[in-house]
C-alpha cells in the first residue's frame, strides 16, 4: 500500500466545479466525492482548505465514491496552503439535525471541525476508523461517535455538545469541555475500550468517565465544579473495568462522587480524590488495591486561562499548563515502578510530549509510554 491520492476542496468557491488538483480544487465536498474515481488501492486523502466552512444540506454521502476499507481508506483533512499544513477544514451541518459525516469502515480525519449539527451527534465512524486532532461542538446529541472496534479518537477537542462528549473505543489525550450545551458523558468506552490521560473540565450533573467490561481508564484528569455526577464509574452489573493513576476533583455538588464504582471492578489503583461530595463510592474486587488517596489540595495547578480557540498555537500548551501536576499526596504517574515512579500528580502532557505519544497498555493495566 503506497500513498494515498490527494484530492483537493476549497468550500469558499462552493459550486460543483474544478477537477480536484490544489491549482483548480473541487468547489464542493459532496460534488468531489460524487466526482472523482476512488483509488481502490491506496485510498484517497481529500485535504478541505481552511478559512470557509463547508455547509452541508445532510450527511455526506459515498454512495458514488464507494465504500474504504482497511487497505484503501478515506482521509478528509484539513489545510491552509499545502496539504498537511495543520489548517483545520471545517464540516458545519447548519442547525440541520443530521450528523456530518458518517460512515462504518476505514475513514480518517486530521484537523478537521464538525460543528452545528443540531440534536444529531457531530460525527460518526466505525470499524478500523481514527480522528486525530479534530473538533466537534455546537450539538445537543454528541460529539464524536466511534462506536465500532479498532477506533480512535486522540487529541480531539470537544465541546459544548449535550449526549455524550466521545464514545469509543480509544480515547487518548483528548479535552471534552462543557458549554451551553452540556454532556451526559463525557468519555463513554465501548468493550474493549481505554480512556488514557484524556481531560475533562465538566459542571452541573455531566459525569465524567463511564467504563464497561473489560475497559481500562488510565491516567485522565477530571474537574468539575461542584458537580452533582461523578467522574469516574465502573458501571453496574458484571464488568471488570480497571481505573488506574486517575484524578477528581470538584464533584462536590449534593450526591456528587469522585470515583463510583457501582460494578466488579479489577481494580482501582493509585488515583487521587479532592473536594468531592463522597470521593470513593461502591467497593471493587481487585486484592491489588492500593494507594487511592483523598487528597488535601487541587492537584491541578490551574495557571492561566482554560483555552477555548482551537486554532490557536497554543491551545494544547495552555490546557497543559492549567492542569500541570502540583506535588500533593502520593498518586503516581505511568504504572508505579521503576523509572515511571515518580510522586506527584498525575501529569499532562504525556508519552511523547505535547500530549501527542501514543500509549500501549497490556492486559495488567500496565502503562508504557
Amino acid at each position: 500500500m503506497g500513498a494515498p491520492s490527494e484530492t483537493y476542496v476549497d468550500p469558499s468557491i462552493a459550486a460543483n466545479s474544478g477537477t480536484g488538483t490544489i491549482g483548480d480544487p473541487y468547489g464542493d465536498l459532496q460534488y468531489a466525492l460524487d466526482t472523482m474515481t476512488r483509488d481502490a488501492t491506496n485510498g484517497d486523502r481529500i485535504n478541505i482548505k481552511s478559512g470557509t466552512a463547508e455547509i452541508l444540506t445532510g450527511t455526506i454521502s459515498l454512495a458514488s465514491y464507494g465504500g474504504p476499507t482497511s487497505t484503501a481508506g478515506l482521509i478528509f483533512q484539513g489545510y491552509d496552503s499545502v496539504a498537511g499544513d495543520g489548517g483545520i477544514g471545517v464540516l458545519d451541518g447548519n442547525g440541520g439535525n443530521f450528523t456530518c459525516c458518517t460512515n462504518t469502515t476505514a475513514h480518517f480525519h486530521k484537523h478537521m471541525r464538525f460543528t452545528n449539527t443540531g440534536s444529531a451527534v457531530c460525527v460518526r465512524l466505525g470499524f478500523y476508523c481514527k480522528m486525530v486532532e479534530c473538533e466537534a461542538d455546537n450539538s445537543t446529541g454528541g460529539g464524536i461517535d466511534l462506536t465500532g472496534n479498532f477506533n480512535a479518537a486522540i487529541k480531539c477537542y470537544v465541546h459544548n455538545v449535550g449526549g455524550v462528549g466521545i464514545e469509543g473505543g480509544m480515547i487518548h489525550g483528548c479535552y471534552i469541555a462543557n458549554g451551553t450545551n452540556k454532556v451526559t458523558n463525557a468519555i463513554s468506552l465501548d468493550a474493549p475500550g481505554l480512556a488514557a490521560f484524556n481531560i475533562i473540565n465538566i459542571d452541573g450533573s455531566s459525569n465524567g468517565i463511564t467504563a464497561g467490561n473489560p475497559d481500562f481508564a488510565i491516567g485522565n484528569s477530571v474537574l468539575s465544579s461542584a458537580g452533582t455526577g461523578y467522574g469516574i464509574d465502573a458501571i453496574g452489573g458484571f464488568t471488570f473495568a480497571h481505573m488506574r493513576n486517575n484524578l477528581v476533583e470538584g464533584f462536590s455538588g449534593t450526591g456528587g462522587k469522585g470515583f463510583l464504582m457501582s460494578g466488579d471492578t479489577w481494580g482501582l489503583d493509585y488515583s487521587g480524590a479532592f473536594n468531592n461530595f463522597t470521593n470513593y463510592s461502591g467497593a471493587a474486587d481487585d486484592i491489588l488495591i492500593d494507594d487511592n488517596e483523598t487528597l488535601v489540595a487541587s492537584p491541578f495547578a490551574k495557571t492561566g486561562s482554560l483555552p477555548t480557540d482551537f486554532t490557536s498555537a497554543s491551545f494544547w500548551s495552555d490546557l497543559y499548563a492549567y492542569f500541570a501536576p502540583v506535588d500533593t499526596g502520593n498518586v503516581y504517574s505511568g504504572f508505579p515502578v521503576g523509572s515511571n515512579q515518580t510522586k506527584g500528580a498525575v501529569g499532562q502532557p504525556v508519552g511523547g510530549g505535547a500530549g501527542g505519544g501514543l500509549l500501549r497498555v497490556n492486559m495488567n493495566g500496565n502503562v508504557f509510554g
